[in-house]
């Protein structure tokens, strides 16, 4: 059985250490505001880069209706764990359902990709903007 002094010494020793070998528990979240004067359709992929030992692979896909939303995001919550990704955006016009047949004008649609690295940090979010004229903005937060 240890002494008091062993065991005094042994936990000071640890005690600090123990905390640096884990990695964030926090998750990144995704943001995306709508700023076209129409509902359109978004399509998020995101893969990890793979490693030494691991090939890319996708882990979160999400196609989803995205409603005009000047002033406001939706949040996609807890979508990557700690490390780097690539983010794909796809966006498109939606058909209005009203019409018979399709507009004569070509769909409006972009896409664009970021390289995203997700920290542990509290909150860390992805800002995917679509303004009109379909362009994609990305910032970090």
């Amino acid at each position: 059985m240890p002494s008091r002094r062993q065991f005094i010494a042994a936990t000071v020793g640890t005690v600090p250490l123990a905390g640096c070998s884990l990695p964030p528990n926090e998750s990144g979240n995704i943001q995306v505001g709508n700023l076209t004067e129409q509902k359109i359709w978004v399509e998020i992929t995101m893969r990890s880069d793979g490693g030494l030992f691991s090939d890319p692979k996708q882990v979160y896909h999400e196609r989803v209706q995205k409603p005009q939303a000047h002033g406001y995001r939706s949040t996609h919550t807890d979508v990557a764990r700690p490390g780097t990704y690539d983010v794909q955006v796809e966006a498109e016009q939606m058909e209005e359902e009203e019409r018979p047949q399709r507009n004569t004008k070509d769909q409006e649609r972009a896409q664009r990709s970021t390289h995203w690295k997700v920290t542990g940090e509290k909150s860390q979010s992805l800002i995917i903007h679509i303004l009109d004229g379909f362009e994609i903005e990305f910032f970090r937060q």
